[in-house]
């Protein structure tokens, strides 16, 4: 899976969704993440659908990809 994006997330994602975004980039499960923000887990289940339809991935695998790149482009 090839994800490219013609902005970047910084500016297309609002505060919790970005917020949300670098904790999976950083390879935190949603669980993790939930608890971290002191959010339930379904939100961030709705959370991560939201950053999906905003930066125009099909599926929520693609956002997985999507953090593995931004992940490893930071190590």
């Amino acid at each position: 899976m090839n994800v490219r994006l013609e902005q970047s997330p910084t500016d297309l994602l609002d505060e919790r969704e970005l917020t949300v975004f670098r904790l999976l980039a950083r390879g935190v499960t949603h669980a993790e993440a939930a608890s971290e923000l002191h959010l339930p887990p379904k939100t961030i289940g709705l959370v991560s659908r939201a950053i999906c339809a905003k930066l125009p991935l099909g599926h929520p695998i693609d956002l997985w990809h999507l953090t593995r790149k931004c992940l490893l482009a930071n190590e």
